[in-house]
């Protein structure tokens, strides 16, 4: 069907538009869901890694007590060798 009026031309590029609007609201949507999405699994990345990174140091501190221990216990039976 052919389009001859000018009402017909305006109905049909209305129709169009309010399309083309739904569409774009539609994308615009979807893609802030997207955004949202991404940046919430960020946000888990980087919790995770503050998790790790607190833990590690924890273990750092474990171990360095462990090695002033046997660093102690070390000197102590070196002094007993020589004297």
């Amino acid at each position: 069907m052919e389009l001859q009026t000018d009402r017909e031309i305006l109905v049909q590029l209305s129709s169009d538009v309010k399309h083309l609007t739904q569409t774009i609201k539609s994308f615009g949507e979807d893609m802030k869901e997207l955004e949202v999405n991404k940046i919430n699994k960020m946000q888990d990345e980087l919790s995770e890694l503050k998790t790790w990174k607190s833990q590690f140091g924890a273990v750092l501190k474990v171990l360095t007590v462990i090695a002033t221990a046997i660093g102690t216990v070390a000197g102590y039976l070196i002094s007993l060798l020589f004297k």
